[in-house]
């Protein structure tokens, strides 16, 4: 079951060495890092990325990651198609068993009915990094817009495509008086 895939934020921590108390450290994404993870993430760029995380050993053959995230991300605006930044803080947990236990049908540490069943340790090791892109890759909004940016089809563009914001003036309300207002309206033109 080895993973030879390669990842762009990689942080490996041996299972193995981990005590009965809690391993609590921090990692933090470098400048190349963050690029090749913002081109695997689709994102304009990757601007911050690091993790507070604790290993906790569940059982002889489990473990339990959780972290809080930070991440500073730079998109575009789905409405408008420009680029914006915007900060995303996370938390998460994360089970962990070894590789040599995961066998769902047959290990009694594993549920096949668990909503997010564990994650297998690979070749003795949990790579944190990777959980946290993962983690991160699942928080993206594919079509994230930037604040105050409202979707207006007939809203004018420019010749790229991309709307044309106004001063800021707000917008003309569309919508129809009750016919209460009409009734008074028409009350007050007659009289």
């Amino acid at each position: 079951m080895k993973d030879t895939t390669p990842v762009e934020f990689s942080r490996l921590q041996a299972a193995d060495s981990l005590g009965d108390h809690p391993y609590t450290a921090t990692i933090e994404a470098t400048p190349a890092e963050r690029q090749a993870l913002a081109r695997r993430l689709e994102l304009d760029d990757l601007e911050h990325l690091s993790a507070a995380f604790t290993l906790t050993r569940q059982s002889k053959n489990r473990v339990r990651l959780a972290a809080e995230v930070k991440a500073r991300l730079c998109q575009t605006c789905s409405v408008t198609g420009e680029p914006f930044e915007h900060d995303d803080a996370f938390a998460f947990t994360r089970d962990f068993i070894s590789e040599r236990d995961y066998h769902p049908t047959t290990n009694p540490d594993m549920d096949p009915d668990e909503d997010d069943p564990p994650d297998p340790i690979i070749d003795g090791r949990i790579d944190i990094g990777e959980a946290v892109s993962e983690e991160l890759a699942l928080r993206i909004d594919p079509f994230a817009h930037k604040p105050g940016a409202v979707f207006a089809p007939d809203a004018p563009r420019d010749a790229a495509g991309s709307v044309i914001i106004g001063d800021g003036a707000a917008p003309e309300d569309d919508t129809p008086p009750s016919p209460f207002a009409v009734l008074r309206q028409l009350k007050r033109d007659d009289g």
